[in-house]
């Protein structure tokens, strides 16, 4: 029997833990300061109307197949575990960048290969007892998280300058609306884990029965906040997002001459690494729930496709994150609504008859009167 939640709190933690990550944290502050006013609203707007209701499905599925992608998807299970091996991949690679600048922090020298192993290790350890050990790390980091980012965020208010950045990056442009579509489409499945296969697995925790909606409305206003939390945080700072190594270097570079400013990046650091290890856990706990005896041959392939694993600025080392925001993702989602669109119309293309009193099958059914044999969908049924 599947180790579950403990209760539904566990699950809103969980699954907030997991949508909470490097997508919040570093991609969400970027696109706004790009697109402005035009891209958060286009953003709010896709959470709301596409975000929650696809996280219902996702909840759904899982719980009512009792297992994750293989168990609801079939063969289409390889769309959501080719984007989940991608996306940890990249957490792999940010998240050894992270774990070598802490290092650096306290005076010691780490390459970011070995702090791209040393966080794999730190995901494996963490997700080791499935689901209960899960639960018990994102309630005890999401709500340090939120607090850390709120500090944060409180002392980037007070910074010379705050208010003109935030206020520009609320600026709505209305001809930028069409432009903003796609990244803010990109960004809304990235930072949910919409399409990675990682909300199917967690929704197979839950018992039968048990209402999803309220769960996943809780996820999208943690994971929101959060997003919002650390655009306030970066935007007054006015860093360099020409790259994910950008930010993390124009991290150290900023902060390193203010007044306890080792102290700031550390805090800094230490919320980025709580909020990329919840994350991870979820996808480390989709893989190796659906491909057991595959995950642990897995971990090399991952580490190999999180190269350059050096911290450099160049373009080419974001083809990783294009590659799952705008082909994996919406592929993967894609995939599951049209095999619960397929098992939904197959309604219209199965015959079925009405049944007498006498248990036969009467020529015409439209004409007659009976009970109505019910067809069978599987998790969709």
């Amino acid at each position: 029997m599947r180790a579950g939640w403990s209760s539904r709190a566990g699950l809103v933690w969980a699954a907030a833990g997991s949508a909470v990550g490097f997508g919040n944290l570093l991609k969400f502050p970027a696109a706004l300061e790009r697109g402005g006013g035009a891209f958060l609203l286009l953003y709010l707007l896709i959470v709301c109307l596409m975000g929650m209701p696809l996280l219902c499905l996702e909840f759904w599925a899982g719980r009512r197949a009792g297992g994750g992608p293989p168990a609801v998807m079939g063969r289409l299970a390889v769309f959501p575990l080719l984007a989940c091996v991608f996306s940890l991949a990249y957490y792999l690679r940010l998240g050894g960048w992270t774990v070598s600048l802490l290092a650096r922090c306290a005076g010691l020298t780490l390459p970011s290969p070995a702090g791209a192993l040393l966080f794999g290790v730190l995901t494996l350890a963490a997700r080791r007892r499935g689901a209960p050990a899960i639960e018990r790390c994102s309630r005890a980091a999401m709500p340090l998280l939120i607090l850390l980012l709120t500090v944060l965020a409180l002392w980037a208010a007070s910074l010379p300058g705050a208010g003109e950045a935030l206020g520009a990056a609320l600026r709505v442009e209305p001809s930028a609306l069409p432009e903003q579509l796609l990244p803010a489409l990109g960004q809304a499945f990235f930072s949910l884990s919409l399409g990675m296969g990682v909300m199917l697995t967690y929704g197979s925790y839950l018992p039968p029965g048990r209402s999803v909606s309220g769960e996943a409305a809780a996820v999208c206003l943690i994971d929101t906040l959060c997003a919002l939390l650390a655009a306030a945080v970066v935007l007054p700072l006015g860093m360099d997002h020409a790259g994910d190594a950008a930010f993390f270097l124009g991290m150290e570079r900023l902060l390193a001459p203010m007044p306890m400013g080792g102290l700031l990046a550390a805090a800094g650091l230490a919320a980025i690494l709580l909020a990329a290890l919840t994350s991870s856990m979820g996808m480390a706990d989709c893989i190796a729930d659906a491909m057991p005896r595959a995950f642990v041959p897995l971990m090399p392939l991952m580490l190999l496709l999180a190269s350059p694993t050096a911290m450099q600025a160049s373009p080419a080392a974001d083809w990783l994150p294009r590659t799952i925001d705008l082909v994996l993702l919406p592929a993967s989602e894609a995939a599951l609504l049209v095999l619960l669109l397929v098992k939904t119309l197959g309604i219209f293309t199965r015959k079925y008859y009405k049944i007498g009193k006498n248990g036969e099958k009467p020529k015409k059914p439209w004409l007659k009167r009976g009970k109505r044999q019910r067809p069978r969908f599987g998790i969709f049924d």
